[in-house]
């Protein structure tokens, strides 16, 4: 997966008072966490054509690395941005065996 494929700011839509431009790279935050073997712990909302992450339980293993309101765009080399959250949630039970690397892209809160 090639990360200059993807559009980070197309991924966030500005809220009402904030433009698009508004939405600086420097305001993205890229990262690939890399997902142990077995249940995460993340559950996933879909959010204007987007996966969010809605809640990071207490024991998950990517607790301090992965947020509330956080964008799926990767499962290792898939991209999730078109497939609906129960294909992600079946995407990764599918590979619940192994490792998974999660691209995920959020925006810095100021």
């Amino acid at each position: 997966l090639n990360s200059s494929s993807w559009s980070p700011s197309a991924l966030f839509t500005p809220q009402s008072n904030q433009s698009q431009e508004e939405i600086r790279q420097d305001d993205i935050y890229h990262r690939v966490v890399s997902a142990p073997p077995g249940k995460i712990g993340l559950t996933f909302v879909e959010y204007e054509g987007n996966t969010m992450v809605s809640n990071v339980s207490d024991s998950s293993p990517l607790s301090g690395w992965v947020f509330p309101s956080d964008v799926l765009v990767a499962i290792d080399d898939t991209p999730v941005r078109d497939l609906r959250t129960r294909d992600i949630v079946q995407l990764l039970t599918d590979k619940k065996d192994q490792q998974r690397n999660l691209r995920m892209y959020s925006l810095n809160r100021r």
